[in-house]
């Protein structure tokens, strides 16, 4: 699958981490990365400077899901017993995570604004109900979807620091 088009590379936007440098450059002309590291913050009460707001302007994306990955799922909080074994179940969460994000959730929950993101850009007229998101099972051999996501589908992706990555081979799953 396919993030961006072959003709122009990947736009990224990062934190100025340096792993981040590196995949950039192992990826050179296929992933263009913009740089905006964390600059020094002065006292508490103390203006921003023009590098902090470029940085809070184009990280905003980045942070405010972030955020919201912290604070409703538990695996992803800072002191937490909680974490995630397997990266099947981890991209598992994910993936329900963004359908609930763009269908489910409220743009705010702050502002009156009950709109979705996903009805925002014309995908669908109303939010959408859980009962909706989970009313139809999708069999893998009916939808086309990427190989990445049938993968993740059949539970076939190793997670790396497990010694054992046994599979369940279920005759009758689907």
């Amino acid at each position: 699958m396919r993030l961006a088009p072959a003709s122009r590379p990947l736009d990224l936007v990062g934190d100025g981490h340096p792993a981040y440098d590196r995949a950039a450059e192992r990826h050179a002309g296929r992933v263009s990365l913009r740089r905006f590291p964390n600059p020094k913050r002065g006292p508490k009460g103390t203006p921003r400077s023009p590098e902090m707001l470029a940085r809070d302007r184009a990280m905003f994306p980045v942070d405010s899901l972030h955020a919201l990955l912290r604070h409703t799922l538990a695996h992803h909080r800072r002191e937490t017993i909680a974490f995630g074994r397997r990266v099947n179940a981890l991209m598992e969460r994910l993936f329900l995570t963004t359908v609930w994000r763009n269908f489910v959730k409220w743009r705010s929950e702050r502002k009156p604004d009950r709109t979705s993101p996903a009805m925002q850009i014309g995908l669908t007229g109303e939010r959408w109900s859980w009962r909706r998101v989970l009313a139809r099972r999708m069999f893998p051999g009916r939808e086309k979807v990427p190989p990445v996501w049938q993968e993740l589908y059949t539970r076939a992706w190793a997670s790396p620091v497990l010694r054992s990555n046994v599979q369940h081979r279920l005759v009758q799953a689907y």
